[in-house]
């Protein structure tokens, strides 16, 4: 596997860091703008290939579970209601790095107009096949699609893989219509997800994800970039779909298993969306969802 090094900081270019231990991988923290990235990342090349979203690749994940599309789409459908409520209501969006295409999926039942930019041919496929979006296989900067034109551009799970931070976010709002906005989701550094876990956390992926966002740091991010904070929250994704197991994970208390295992299913699924909603306050939840105005 090639490995090629990151010099600067992906958020503000800056080449000032001090080394951080998070357990695995050689990590640095910018001096300027206190983002956390790796020294070292493996060649995208490699990396984005056919069968990421299978299981015949050594990164990403394999999505084509029944249960996990159906978390997948309860996932989105959240993810959707946190747009509209900032949005106002369904328009235009272009969903980056769609992957299999779940999100503007749930959105185009909404009664969005969406397209998809996908890297893999074969999740591109995917999601024409399965969910009918309309998908390019393309980066964002080869995208041969207009400027100036969505009322929103997202790209979830994608900001965290990208050497130049700013400069993605600047050509996403550029994809945005005056006024529009732009969504973006990444894990978060402070979750207590990341606390429990150490170093067999998710959303560490050393080689893989080049910059490890908390919400402060999104914030310095997306103001950086020029555009105008609406919304950051921290949420966990815990719903239904999963085991008690899963959920405990995913808020960062596996240990509590034995202890909600007394309680009735109800009640149990009712203290952890309570834990939930309290991380998301904390900015202590699973994951950063930041949505910013295009000016």
């Amino acid at each position: 596997m090639r490995m090629l090094a990151l010099r600067a900081c992906p958020v503000c270019g800056g080449e000032r860091a001090e080394a951080v231990d998070l357990g695995a991988g050689a990590h640095r923290r910018c001096v300027d703008c206190a983002t956390t990235y790796t020294a070292q990342y493996a060649d995208p090349d490699e990396v984005f290939v056919d069968g990421y979203f299978t299981d015949a690749s050594r990164f990403g994940i394999d999505v084509r579970h029944p249960r996990f599309q159906a978390y997948l789409a309860d996932v989105a459908r959240r993810r959707a209601a946190f747009l509209e409520r900032v949005t106002g209501g369904p328009g235009t969006l272009l969903d980056v790095g769609c992957g299999t295409g779940e999100f503007p999926a749930v959105l185009a039942r909404r009664g969005w107009r969406v397209q998809g930019l996908e890297l893999m041919p074969e999740a591109a496929e995917h999601a024409r096949a399965a969910h009918g979006v309309d998908v390019h296989v393309a980066s964002l900067e080869d995208a041969d699609l207009p400027e100036r034109a969505y009322d929103a551009v997202s790209a979830l799970h994608v900001v965290e893989h990208v050497p130049d931070v700013a400069g993605f976010l600047r050509e996403m709002a550029r994809r945005a219509r005056p006024g529009g906005h732009v969504l973006v989701e990444v894990p978060n550094l402070d979750s207590r997800q990341r606390a429990a876990a150490g170093a067999r956390w998710t959303g560490l992926r050393p080689v893989e994800h080049l910059t490890q966002f908390t919400p402060a740091t999104m914030r310095r991010a997306l103001t950086a970039a020029g555009l105008e904070l609406r919304l950051v929250r921290s949420p966990s994704w815990i719903m239904r779909a999963q085991t008690i197991r899963e959920a405990l994970a995913d808020v960062g208390r596996p240990r509590w298993e034995p202890r909600l295992a007394r309680l009735p299913v109800r009640a149990a699924w009712a203290l952890l969306h309570a834990v939930a909603a309290a991380d998301d306050r904390l900015g202590r939840g699973q994951v950063v969802l930041a949505i910013a105005r295009v000016r």
